[in-house]
């Protein structure tokens, strides 16, 4: 095989380097071989659910940090977004942001309604768009091969979200 030229090889760090920076405003922190991207701060305006998501990921994120005790300018960085996407979500909503409960109707709509899983407005597409959310962070748990005790963890709550969604509107 044959070597790349000087102009190709700056040309690809350049390409690099640029997203590396795109990556970091998205999410707030450096790109890392293998790292799965943390979810990024919700944009101004945005739905009460998805400011209720984007929170509920951070703050998973941030209680992931602490566990695996991470750096502490990584954990402050994280806390640092997770304070922010409550102040959005406060000043979208008008209500503080708490776990687990559902979110406030945002004081003007975003024409991004759409409906997750064939479910209409209300607890079910809520509730889908958190089982949804749960899945996907159980399989990337299975892919980044964490350790059985989190991956159960993640599970259980799978399960118990699924339960709820069953109750909420009668199917699966």
């Amino acid at each position: 095989t044959e070597k790349a030229g000087k102009p190709e090889i700056d040309e690809a760090v350049k390409k690099l380097l640029a997203l590396k920076a795109e990556y970091k405003a998205a999410t707030g922190s450096d790109w890392k071989p293998g790292a799965a991207p943390s979810s990024p701060a919700a944009p101004a305006g945005g739905s009460g659910d998805a400011l209720n998501l984007a929170t509920a990921a951070q703050g998973d994120l941030v209680r992931k940090l602490k566990t695996e005790k991470a750096a502490k300018p990584e954990i402050d960085e994280a806390v640092k977004k997770l304070l922010a996407l409550k102040a959005e979500y406060k000043a979208a909503t008008g209500t503080d942001w708490k776990p687990g409960a559902a979110p406030a109707q945002v004081k003007q709509q975003s024409p991004k309604q759409e409906v997750v899983a064939g479910q209409k407005d209300g607890p079910g597409g809520e509730l889908s768009a958190k089982v949804a959310a749960q899945g996907d962070l159980v399989r990337q748990l299975k892919t980044d091969k964490k350790p059985k005790e989190e991956i159960d963890m993640a599970v259980k709550q799978l399960l118990a979200l699924k339960t709820e969604f069953k109750a909420a509107t009668g199917s699966d």
